[in-house]
């Protein structure tokens, strides 16, 4: 277990790099390129490899770390909402690409489930955070509820823009 727990540290802080690196080049070249689209899908996929680490090591230590303290037990809890942040985030920006022409309310239950679930996941982090006083999963949290509760609004509302897509893909 603890190999796999190291080996998940490596990934997550390469993928990390990785992505902190390529997040610039989409945002520089030209949009809809071929540049843009590979460099996008390689930063959803370090996105991805991120999250999956993040949320194996987080549950790693709070299930089976007995070793493991109050403080190491809420930061866990903060690297697995950081992970559903991530995964809701990148999804959501990919997915508004493939409707970006709707002209009216977007009702799917694969683009609604994971923004609620982000929404539910802040209000108990937030919950946890205020019982245990921990300070950054009291507030940070706000963060998450903001981009849950800004992706239910714009599924459910009718497009204003043509290019409303541009935003919330650059947001996600």
């Amino acid at each position: 277990m603890e190999l796999l727990f190291s080996l998940s540290r490596w990934i997550h802080i390469v993928s990390g790099f990785l992505a902190l690196f390529i997040f610039w080049i989409p945002m520089i070249t030209r949009k809809g390129s071929k540049v843009h689209r590979q460099i996008g899908k390689l930063f959803v996929i370090a996105m991805l490899a991120i999250a999956g680490s993040a949320f194996y090591m987080g549950s790693y230590r709070i299930i089976w770390d007995s070793g493991a303290g109050e403080d190491i037990i809420s930061f866990s809890w903060f690297l697995i909402f950081i992970a559903l942040l991530s995964v809701v985030s990148a999804f959501h920006g990919i997915r508004v690409l493939r409707f970006k022409s709707r002209t009216t309310m977007h009702q799917q239950w694969q683009d609604l489930w994971l923004a609620f679930l982000l929404v539910i996941a802040n209000i108990g982090i937030m919950t946890y955070g205020w019982f245990i006083k921990v300070t950054l999963l009291t507030y940070f949290p706000l963060i998450g509820l903001f981009l849950g509760a800004s992706q239910l609004y714009y599924w459910f509302t009718k497009p204003k823009l043509t290019s409303h897509w541009v935003i919330e893909h650059i947001v996600g």
